[in-house]
């Protein structure tokens, strides 16, 4: 899915913030919901990383496409070394 934070912010722009991941009302769910934190399934985290509870849609904020690519690539060489960095083990396995 095509999502940047603009276009979030724009949807939700008091999304609620807990520790490293932050929650909005999905653009993609439909306005059958109440607009509270009950219903702020849609969790960010920040590395750029986006997930719906609710509809399940997912994906990477545009903002951190390019990031997120080159640490795939990162994982993908150091896997096939044998050796998993820390900081990626687990992101994309």
């Amino acid at each position: 899915m095509n999502l940047s934070l603009e276009q979030l912010h724009a949807y939700d722009p008091e999304p609620y913030q807990s520790g490293e991941v932050s929650r909005y009302l999905c653009c993609f769910c439909g306005e059958d919901k109440a607009h509270d934190n009950a219903h702020r399934c849609l969790t960010v985290r920040v590395d750029g990383v986006w997930h719906c509870m609710r509809c399940d849609e997912r994906g990477v904020l545009k903002e951190y496409r390019k990031h997120a690519r080159v640490s795939a690539m990162q994982h993908a060489y150091h896997k096939r070394m044998g050796a998993v960095p820390t900081r990626t083990a687990g992101i994309f396995e």
